[in-house]
């Protein structure tokens, strides 16, 4: 079963974080590309100096029989996430979906143009998530079927 991502209002704060090149130097450095290549910052001082002055909050998520992890808070809010131990989509806590029902079934797929894209059948949530990424990358012949339903 998948981890379900934290409501935006209720979420379980787990700690703040601020990058050094001492303490996270891994991650000062992804950061500091970042900046660099989306172009927010024009000169690597200038990054070095935004990312010292940034605080990332951090939320805590446990999925059953794997483990514990933390995922940047804005990025819950504004992305897709998966889990780092089973690479299985994290469910939005905001979709409100009825239990056993249809939708809970994995009986839908998605169609780009005639083109089946997933490999299995998912759920309707799953299927909505994998259309809108289709979507967003600028397909706008994307389809949501239900196997389940017959055909006239």
């Amino acid at each position: 079963m998948a981890v379900k991502l934290n409501n935006s209002d209720e979420y379980e704060h787990l700690c703040n974080v601020t990058l050094t090149k001492d303490k996270f130097p891994k991650a000062f450095e992804a950061k500091v590309e970042e900046l660099l290549e989306e172009k927010v910052c024009a000169t690597r001082e200038e990054a070095e100096k935004l990312i010292a002055d940034m605080v990332i909050e951090l939320e805590v998520y446990y999925e059953k029989g794997t483990g514990l992890f933390a995922v940047d808070s804005e990025a819950v809010s504004s992305g897709t996430i998966y889990s780092p131990y089973t690479a299985e989509l994290c469910e939005d806590a905001d979709d409100e979906t009825p239990e056993d029902t249809e939708e809970d079934e994995e009986c839908w797929s998605v169609y780009v143009g005639d083109v089946e894209v997933n490999d299995y059948l998912m759920t309707r949530a799953d299927a909505d998530r994998l259309a809108d990424e289709y979507r967003e990358d600028g397909y706008d012949d994307v389809e949501v079927v239900n196997y389940n339903e017959e055909e006239d």
